[in-house]
């Protein structure tokens, strides 16, 4: 059967709806034609809970169509039967959290039927696993009922049943059941069909591929195997029906350009706490981790702190008289101070005498008190400031005095709270609550605008914002600037009407008229008087002037060198799998000069400034992790012995990109790395991604150009790919691929589960996909698809797919938290209370192997991977990506994906990936080959780092310096223990 010209018969095509805010799937017609039934679900934030769908009928001609189950049900799969009296649907009864742990067969997926003249509902299945109770039906889905109305065929799961493809073995493995509705009775009568979705998180498709039963009754035609089968219902028999069809797509160019990766000094990007002198003359801004000084408008920034002043420097604030700056200090062993010093230098001197958690110092009118938020402790716990549990606002003498604790505000506030003095005398500051919304992911932030007496007292409540960050009240008191979106707006605030009562200020619905201060970005609002406001964002300083709505622009050009190592070193008499042309020297030397490679093979090391014999050691080139969460834990005051970014270079991660994190966490670290004054891999981002609806630190793209300001926003602070996160709407992102062509970025995506939102993604020129595509196997058609178009695709096989995630493999397999290294990087908290207690299945549960022949398949046809860890568990997670594509490519595929693919998708495969001349010397020296054993990419004897040479287990530097890395904050020895202690040990002598 040809198909080819099928879609030249389509003619007379109606739309039922228009409406952007919905998508359907599965719709079903009622017999006499009229209506339609079909899943719907909203598309919208406000459309309620993610993952949920209701039916809903519309009729042929049009409308809003009619509900009939609700979402809190959960349907999902529909047929009617031919008398037009009953729906039948599968519902999900499980919670979609933990992911991969909605097992169909302990009850999770039932069936269900719904009388449509008395909207009455009956369990066709039933009944769910309990710990004291093992009451469940084996689970059902995709009711399928027969034209008679006598049966239905449904998928079930066979528990210990699996299936193979190109030699993966998984399951279990579903089977087409049919159900006698007169008696009860139930029969086997497709044995395997398609693996159903049940336990996919998103459930953004049908849980299994279509199928239909034949007029008569007699069989069922289903999709099976990549191919069209006909099922004899009656003896079991299936056949093939033959279906080939001609596919010509015109597909837009792809979002993609080179970046280069230089050697010399560069220009911060990401500068912080911009603030003017009074008198406008200066700025003081900070930038890899120190504060500056600049004159308005070209001055060339210099040190505010002496170079003896070795703590990390923030939040700097100006007296009102200019003679002083107020900032306070972070250090990872000594911790935190408040200090003053003179604008004009000289040495800090300390306000606080306890060391702690203090940020946002403001000054009162007269110079004689500084508010300033300090944290709970958490840094003197082993933790790091995001993990607060709440903050302090304190008032202090600026000469030293004892401190005055006024209020406590809740965690979310981190880092720190940003007290401020305002009218009448009171101290203003926000506050963020959680309000509940619908289901798992409902919940949203709103910001309270608060005010209390010097004394605590009195507390008021004057405004209330759904997303803003940060808020400032003019100094008469009567305009409010606020912080949303990283955009600055301006409101106007009748203090005297608010207190008791709270006005709501948001731009959706405004009360009052909202002025835009910003559109590319803004960031730390602050007033100068009572029209003029200050902001930073990126390398920019700006003054708003509200009166005129002008804006005053300044550039901050700061130069810092960057940290390659000088000199040369060889790596001798070892095997060098360079993954140029898949080329292995089985004993040969790699010489290194000023962080780059000037030989490979047979090389020369005389007058080589540092010799190291590696005999019957292998070197591989440095893993490049394209989807790398490991900026979540500083809340922005980045220590400089980060474990975060640590363990990775520690497991040979030389470079990693975090598609989805806050700005503040990673930009700031990045830019640290790059001048030396961190350790870790050469760090990218996305920033946050382009998300659906607008939030703290991301914006609605209603239109191109609010689309082309929040991509601007984003490549001002140095992103150098942009994450496409499920925005509902295919115009919005082709907006997306088409200002990232303009600005020479890369699009990578939320993977999505629908596959046809996938297709239309690619066709419209993004790069990449993350996460894996949930259809198991993933047949030639859309491999060759996806190879043809030369895509990027990133599984990030740890987490999602269509069973249990595949990082609770290696738990299971392991006692990863047991693992010295493991422990060394990873503190306690975040390894031993997730590890210890573990699920155990049948290892065929875990999909990896065929969802790995999945991007095998795509990379044979001319597409790429990349591996990505995911942050599941920082550093060796990179390693179990690897060895997952293994089980597909082979060991030396493994490596290609996991340095010179990684490598393409950055556009750094020039500098990056392989073992080649002229390259970065990004490398791990192994203890054994992985060749024969992938397993052995972890077995790290030594990493290098643009010439940069570290011991693999302590990060102690090797070449061309000899020092320790440093002290491990997040150790506690205590918590490590795995002793036995008699009950009466007390009462021993």
């Amino acid at each position: 059967m040809d198909f080819t010209d099928f879609g030249k018969q389509l003619v007379g095509i109606q739309l039922v709806f228009t409406d952007k805010t919905q998508r359907v799937l599965s719709p079903v017609w009622t017999p006499d034609g009229n209506y339609i039934i079909v899943q719907r679900q909203g598309t919208r934030p406000e459309s309620g809970p993610e993952f949920a769908w209701t039916l809903v009928m519309y009729h042929k001609d049009g409308g809003s169509g009619a509900e009939l189950v609700g979402k809190d049900k959960s349907p999902g799969w529909h047929s009617m039967s031919h008398d037009g009296k009953y729906l039948y649907f599968d519902v999900q009864l499980c919670s979609p959290l933990p992911f991969g742990h909605t097992d169909p067969m302990l009850g999770c997926a039932q069936i269900r039927r719904m009388n449509l003249q008395s909207r009455k509902i009956e369990e066709i299945t039933g009944g769910q696993a309990e710990q004291q109770d093992r009451g469940t039906s084996g689970g059902g889905i995709a009711p399928e009922v027969s034209p008679d109305g006598r049966f239905v065929a449904f998928g079930r799961r066979i528990p210990d049943g699996t299936e193979s493809y190109k030699g993966h073995v998984f399951g279990p493995r579903t089977a087409l059941w049919l159900r006698d509705l007169q008696t009860g009775e139930e029969r086997l009568i497709m044995d395997p069909v398609e693996l159903d979705e049940s336990e996919e998180i998103s459930r953004q498709m049908p849980i299994l591929p279509g199928m239909a039963w034949s007029a008569d009754g007699k069989s069922i035609v289903i999709s099976q195997g990549g191919k069209i089968r006909k099922l004899s219902v009656g003896s079991g028999k299936v056949e093939n029906i033959p279906f080939t069809v001609h596919v010509h797509r015109t597909i837009s160019e792809m979002a993609y350009s080179p970046l280069p990766i230089r050697d010399d000094a560069f220009e911060p990007k990401f500068i912080r706490w911009q603030t003017a002198s009074p008198d406008g003359r200066r700025i003081v801004f900070q930038a890899v981790h120190k504060l500056w000084l600049m004159e308005v408008p070209t001055g060339k920034p210099k040190r505010l702190t002496p170079d003896s002043f070795t703590p990390g420097e923030f939040s700097p604030t100006w007296s009102p008289d200019g003679k002083s700056i107020a900032f306070t200090s972070w250090d990872d062993e000594k911790h935190g101070q408040l200090w003053t010093i003179a604008a004009s230098g000289g040495e800090p001197r300390a306000v606080t005498k306890e060391p702690g958690e203090y940020l946002n110092p403001t000054w009162s009118a007269d110079g004689a008190t500084l508010a300033y938020s300090r944290g709970s402790g958490a840094t003197l716990r082993g933790r790091d400031w995001a993990r607060n549990e709440w903050y302090d606002i304190i008032l202090q003498p600026t000469s030293g005095g004892v401190p005055q604790t006024l209020v406590r505000v809740s965690g979310q506030e981190g880092p720190g709270a940003r007290p401020q003095f305002g009218p009448a005398g009171r101290i203003y500051l926000t506050e963020h609550r959680i309000e509940k919304g619908d289901g798992p992911f409902g919940a949203k932030s709103v910001t309270d605008l608060v005010s209390v007496q010097t004394d605590g007292s009195d507390r008021r409540v004057h405004a209330t914002f759904p997303y803003a960050t940060l808020v400032q009240v003019s100094l008469n008191g009567q305009q409010v600037a606020y912080q949303e979106g990283d955009n600055v707006y301006i409101a106007p605030l009748p203090l005297n009407v608010t207190g008791q009562e709270a006005i709501h200020v948001d731009r959706k619905t405004p009360v009052f008229t909202i002025k835009t201060a910003s559109q590319d970005g803004g960031m730390y609002p602050r007033w100068r008087d009572a029209t003029a406001l200050e902001y930073g964002n990126a390398n920019k300083y700006f003054v708003y002037h509200a009166d005129t709505a002008k804006t005053d622009t300044t550039e901050i050009h700061l130069t810092v060198p960057r940290s390659i190592a000088q000199g040369s070193i060889a790596l001798t008499n070892a095997r060098i799998i360079t993954l140029q042309n898949r080329k292995v020297v089985e004993r040969g030397t790699i010489v290194v000069k000023a962080g780059r490679i000037t030989c490979v093979g047979v090389c020369r090391t005389t007058g080589v400034d540092r010799v190291v014999d590696t005999k019957g050691k292998t070197i591989i080139p440095g893993f490049v992790d394209m989807h790398a969460h490991h900026h979540r834990e500083s809340g922005g005051i980045t220590p400089t012995h980060n474990f975060e970014s640590a363990v990775y270079l520690a497991y040979g991660v030389t470079t990693t990109l975090d598609p989805s994190t806050w700005s503040e966490e990673v930009f700031p670290l990045a830019e640290m790395i790059e001048a030396g004054q961190s350790i870790g891999p050469r760090t990218y981002s996305s920033a946050t991604p382009l998300l659906n609806g607008r939030g703290p630190n991301f914006n609605e793209l209603a239109s191109y150009e609010v689309t082309e300001h929040e991509i601007t926003r984003l490549a001002s602070y140095g992103v150098v790919s942009l994450k496409q996160y499920l925005q509902p709407d295919r115009e919005q992102r082709q907006w997306i691929t088409d200002i990232a062509r303009k600005k020479g970025l890369r699009v990578t995506g939320e993977g999505s589960s629908d596959l046809l939102h996938k297709l239309s993604m690619l066709m419209d020129g993004q790069t990449g996909f993350e996460h894996p595509t949930p259809y198991v196997p993933l047949y030639g058609d859309v491999a060759k698809f996806f190879g043809q178009s030369h895509t990027v695709y990133s599984p990030t096989f740890t987490v999602g797919g269509t069973a249990p995630w595949n990082e609770e493999y290696f738990q299971q397999i392991n006692d990863v938290w047991k693992d010295a290294k493991f422990q060394r990087w990873t503190p306690w908290r975040e390894l031993m209370p997730h590890l210890r207690r573990r699920w155990m299945r049948p290892l065929t549960d875990y999909h990896f192997g065929v969802q790995a022949q999945g991007l095998a398949d795509i990379i044979a046809n001319g597409g790429y991977g990349a591996i990505g860890s995911h942050g599941q568990a920082h550093g060796i997670g990179s390693h179990w990506e690897v060895w997952m594509i293994s089980s597909a490519t082979g060991p030396l595929g493994a490596l290609e994906v996991a340095s010179l693919h990684g490598a393409h998708f950055l556009g750094a495969d020039k500098d990056l990936g392989s073992l080649e001349v002229g390259k970065l010397a990004d490398l791990m020296v192994l203890n054994a080959n992985p060749l024969d054993d992938i397993h052995n990419t972890a077995n790290i004897a030594m990493v290098m780092k643009a010439g940069t040479l570290y011991d693999a287990d302590t990060l102690d530097e090797i070449w061309p310096e000899k020092k320790p890395f440093g002290a491990y904050y997040w150790l506690n020895l205590d918590q490590l223990r795995s002793d036995t202690k008699p009950v009466d040990i007390f009462d021993q002598k």
